[in-house]
């Protein structure tokens, strides 16, 4: 009985610790250690890095892609394991999971991809919540037989912030669990929740033909299910 007494209290201090550090990441304070801030000096970001891998390729490390796969987290490779188990472990890539607000909230589905990223992202890789405020004006014809219904753009903006203010608790919890379990203070960590309808809107007809239009090809995308 005194061994779940001081179960219960243990799981109390940490909770409140957790607690106090949400509401100083919450109101952008910074907190006493500086766990989950980035770097600012590049020499000191590579030089980190180059350790980490290093620890890697000796083995005193486990790989990202293997814990990604030992989490369920991967199921098709494009370019081989190889290429990208070295991608993985020499450079600090950007990574990012996109989110369309077509709903007011997140679902079940968006956790597998968010999942991984945020793994990647307390080994130190730089991660991207991308909320699809512009791709959702288009809509996503994927796996459907009619056209989506277009949502007002009131609906749009109310779906972004409540979206966008989800994503925000997610990252708090994130840096708190991070802290919580010990994941070392010597790793550059970097996150950003991004619009991309910031830069969407402001593209014109003839950029997006100069820029992306050369990359695609009628034949491939007509021969799509949908």
């Amino acid at each position: 009985m005194s061994a779940l007494r001081h179960w219960s209290r243990s799981r109390q201090v940490i909770g409140r610790q957790c607690i106090r550090l949400q509401h100083t990441l919450a109101r952008g304070e910074r907190p006493e250690l500086r766990w989950a801030e980035e770097e600012q000096d590049p020499e000191v970001r590579r030089a980190r890095w180059e350790e980490q891998a290093g620890k890697v390729r000796t083995g005193m490390q486990q790989s990202m892609l293997s814990l990604l796969e030992e989490r369920g987290f991967v199921k098709d490779i494009a370019g081989g394991r190889k290429t990208l188990d070295w991608l993985l472990t020499e450079k600090r890539i950007g990574v990012y999971v996109g989110v369309d607000p077509t709903a007011p909230s997140l679902h079940v589905g968006h956790l597998l991809p968010l999942m991984a990223l945020y793994w990647m992202y307390l080994h130190g890789y730089y991660a991207v919540s991308l909320l699809g405020g512009g791709t959702v004006q288009i809509g996503d014809p994927s796996g459907r037989t009619t056209a989506r219904s277009r949502q007002g753009e009131d609906v749009q903006s109310m779906n972004v912030r409540s979206i966008n203010e989800q994503l925000k608790t997610l990252w708090t919890n994130v840096k708190c669990l991070g802290i919580k379990h010990q994941y070392s203070y010597n790793i550059s960590r970097k996150q950003s929740i991004l619009n991309n309808r910031n830069w969407l809107e402001k593209l014109n007809a003839v950029e997006l033909m100069r820029d992306l239009g050369s990359g695609m090809r009628l034949g491939a995308m007509l021969s799509r299910d949908s």
